[in-house]
């Protein structure tokens, strides 16, 4: 491996961590967001209402940006579920806008990317061995 790569893969690993920091900040600040309209119910009456009437919005939004921020890395059982979740869990009265549903969202696909990697490495020791055991078998 030359210099030349050794720096283009450090560059891409750099790149996929800030990339996904920031993504973690933006659903922290969408979470924010919807859990916003939860301080109405502290001033009680109308206040609550009108604010907790904005979840509708707030519900479609969170949902777009779950699904464009991690549709790609998730299947159509799981957008579909997650989608699910994250429109009921605005849209219900209450406090439920506190699950910080878009948070959970990005842990679950990290967690995921890890798994999906880990199993990668090893099989990729088990064909490594499997070669090497088969060209230069010890006497």
């Amino acid at each position: 491996m030359n210099l030349k790569n050794i720096y283009k893969n450090t560059a891409e690993t750099l790149r996929e961590g800030f990339a996904d920091r920031s993504r973690l900040g933006m659903s922290l600040g969408v979470d924010g967001y919807g859990a916003s309209s939860t301080l109405g119910y502290l001033f009680g009456g109308a206040p609550g209402l009108a604010l907790d009437s904005l979840d509708i919005v707030t519900s479609v939004g969170q949902t777009a940006y779950i699904l464009k921020s991690y549709g790609d890395e998730l299947t159509q059982r799981e957008r579909a579920v997650i989608s699910t979740i994250s429109m009921l869990e605005e849209l219900l009265p209450g406090f439920t806008d506190l699950i910080p549903t878009a948070t959970i969202t990005h842990f679950y696909v990290a967690n995921k990317r890890t798994r999906k990697e880990s199993v990668l490495e090893s099989r990729e020791d088990i064909l490594w061995k499997e070669y090497m055991n088969a060209n230069f078998p010890l006497i």
